[in-house]
């Protein structure tokens, strides 16, 4: 079941009801935590176009292959890269922490269950990732790829950069909304691959 929760306090900057503004500074009042995971992702518009992405998803998609500094030539969408990276940020969203391992399945066998082949090459043991980056706790795509940007082994992933990298022709981004313990609440998952 998926719900859409509008919430217009969310938006960048903004203060959020349950803060007040003292002096200049915002002051936590209380905290409201929701244990449920909620898309708040409406699908994309021509969903079949858009490999199965929601609007959310698709443009941190966009974002990431219409960036200047992307230095893959033909970065294309795979469907199954984009489950499996949906799967992901649903799985690292209800565990509450970034991992690239969660319940004992790598970022690359997570792929490979989701029926794509990496190349034999590709790490096999358990912690093998040669395909994943992840975040949380960024409210936009915008946000988060800065934060990719900033971040040198994030960056070269993302963008292609290296001879490894730039060789992983096929993307799936997966989004979730859902606040944690902790208080994360936006979690994004960017996956690539070789071709098969």
């Amino acid at each position: 079941m998926t719900y859409h929760v509008h919430l217009p306090w969310l938006a960048q900057g903004a203060v959020h009801p349950s803060q007040v503004v003292d002096g200049g500074r915002v002051v936590n009042v209380a905290r409201l935590y929701m244990p449920t995971v909620i898309n708040a992702d409406p699908p994309a518009q021509g969903q079949a176009d858009l490999c199965g992405m929601t609007q959310v998803e698709y443009e941190l998609y966009s974002l990431i292959v219409d960036d200047p500094r992307q230095e893959r030539g033909d970065l294309v969408c795979d469907e199954r890269l984009v489950r499996a990276a949906q799967d992901k940020a649903k799985a690292v969203a209800q565990q509450g922490r970034i991992s690239h391992t969660v319940d004992g399945v790598s970022a690359n066998r997570n792929v490979e269950n989701h029926g794509y082949r990496l190349p034999k090459w590709y790490g096999q043991g358990p912690d093998a990732n040669n395909v994943e980056s992840l975040a949380a706790g960024y409210f936009t795509p915008a946000t988060v790829l800065e934060g990719w940007r900033g971040s040198e082994s994030h960056r070269k992933h993302i963008f292609g950069e290296g001879d490894f990298y730039a060789g992983q022709s096929r993307i799936g981004v997966g989004h979730v909304y859902h606040v944690a313990p902790n208080g994360l609440a936006h979690w994004w998952v960017v996956l690539t691959a070789h071709k098969e």
